[in-house]
Protein backbone atom coordinates (compact mmCIF):
# COMPACT_ATOMS: atom_id res chain seq x y z
CA UNK A 1 0.00 0.00 0.00
CA UNK A 2 1.60 3.10 -0.75
CA UNK A 3 1.28 5.97 1.61
CA UNK A 4 -0.27 9.76 0.41
CA UNK A 5 2.06 12.02 0.86
CA UNK A 6 0.82 15.76 1.76
CA UNK A 7 2.42 18.69 0.21
CA UNK A 8 2.53 22.49 1.68
CA UNK A 9 -0.10 23.05 -1.22
CA UNK A 10 -2.61 21.20 -0.27
CA UNK A 11 -2.11 22.68 3.81
CA UNK A 12 -2.07 26.04 1.84
CA UNK A 13 -5.26 25.11 0.14
CA UNK A 14 -7.12 24.17 3.05
CA UNK A 15 -5.94 27.04 5.17
CA UNK A 16 -6.97 29.04 2.60
CA UNK A 17 -10.50 26.92 2.44
CA UNK A 18 -11.04 27.86 5.97
CA UNK A 19 -10.29 31.84 5.73
CA UNK A 20 -12.96 31.80 3.25
CA UNK A 21 -15.28 30.27 4.22
CA UNK A 22 -14.94 32.26 7.86
CA UNK A 23 -15.03 35.44 6.12
CA UNK A 24 -18.68 34.52 4.21
CA UNK A 25 -19.67 33.00 7.81
CA UNK A 26 -19.24 36.35 9.07
CA UNK A 27 -20.87 38.35 6.47
CA UNK A 28 -23.72 35.77 6.50
CA UNK A 29 -23.87 36.57 10.03
CA UNK A 30 -23.55 40.17 9.25
CA UNK A 31 -26.57 40.18 6.46
CA UNK A 32 -28.51 38.56 8.85
CA UNK A 33 -27.77 40.88 11.94
CA UNK A 34 -28.83 43.76 9.98
CA UNK A 35 -32.14 41.77 8.52
CA UNK A 36 -33.56 41.31 12.39
CA UNK A 37 -32.07 44.70 12.77
CA UNK A 38 -34.43 46.19 10.28
CA UNK A 39 -37.12 44.03 11.71
CA UNK A 40 -37.13 44.77 15.04
CA UNK A 41 -37.15 48.90 14.41
CA UNK A 42 -40.26 48.02 11.95
CA UNK A 43 -41.79 46.40 14.57
CA UNK A 44 -41.18 48.76 17.10
CA UNK A 45 -42.56 51.86 14.54
CA UNK A 46 -45.70 49.24 14.29
CA UNK A 47 -45.90 49.70 17.88
CA UNK A 48 -46.79 52.69 18.13
CA UNK A 49 -49.79 53.18 16.10
CA UNK A 50 -50.97 48.88 15.87
CA UNK A 51 -53.98 50.22 18.58
CA UNK A 52 -55.04 52.04 15.46
CA UNK A 53 -55.67 48.91 13.29
CA UNK A 54 -57.98 45.72 13.25
CA UNK A 55 -56.37 42.61 13.80
CA UNK A 56 -55.82 42.07 10.05
CA UNK A 57 -54.68 45.27 9.33
CA UNK A 58 -51.96 44.46 11.98
CA UNK A 59 -50.93 40.58 10.92
CA UNK A 60 -50.99 41.99 6.73
CA UNK A 61 -48.46 44.99 8.17
CA UNK A 62 -46.16 42.60 10.21
CA UNK A 63 -46.44 40.13 7.18
CA UNK A 64 -45.07 43.28 4.94
CA UNK A 65 -42.26 44.12 7.07
CA UNK A 66 -40.81 40.35 7.32
CA UNK A 67 -41.29 40.43 3.49
CA UNK A 68 -39.92 44.10 3.38
CA UNK A 69 -36.88 42.45 5.76
CA UNK A 70 -35.92 40.42 3.97
CA UNK A 71 -37.56 37.20 5.35
CA UNK A 72 -39.25 34.54 3.24
CA UNK A 73 -41.94 34.15 5.68
CA UNK A 74 -42.49 34.94 9.49
CA UNK A 75 -41.20 31.25 10.46
CA UNK A 76 -37.85 32.70 8.84
CA UNK A 77 -37.81 35.54 10.79
CA UNK A 78 -38.37 34.28 13.86
CA UNK A 79 -35.92 31.69 13.69
CA UNK A 80 -33.48 34.94 12.30
CA UNK A 81 -34.37 36.73 15.59
CA UNK A 82 -33.60 33.64 17.65
CA UNK A 83 -30.26 32.79 15.85
CA UNK A 84 -29.55 36.54 16.01
CA UNK A 85 -30.30 37.23 20.22
CA UNK A 86 -28.63 33.75 20.67
CA UNK A 87 -25.12 34.54 19.32
CA UNK A 88 -25.49 37.38 21.81
CA UNK A 89 -22.52 39.16 20.22
CA UNK A 90 -24.82 42.16 19.12
CA UNK A 91 -24.50 45.95 20.19
CA UNK A 92 -27.04 47.51 18.39
CA UNK A 93 -29.81 49.61 20.70
CA UNK A 94 -32.21 46.82 18.66
CA UNK A 95 -30.60 43.88 20.10
CA UNK A 96 -30.09 45.46 24.18
CA UNK A 97 -33.24 43.45 25.63
CA UNK A 98 -31.46 39.49 24.99
CA UNK A 99 -33.59 37.39 26.04
CA UNK A 100 -31.49 34.69 28.03
CA UNK A 101 -31.85 31.22 25.93
CA UNK A 102 -30.62 28.19 27.46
Amino acid sequence: MKKKSTNLTDIATAHDFCEIEAALNGSIDSHLAGQVHHLLYALREVEEFSDRLSDTQFRAVIHEAILACGFVDEVDAWQGVMEHLRSGACDEASCQYHIPLG
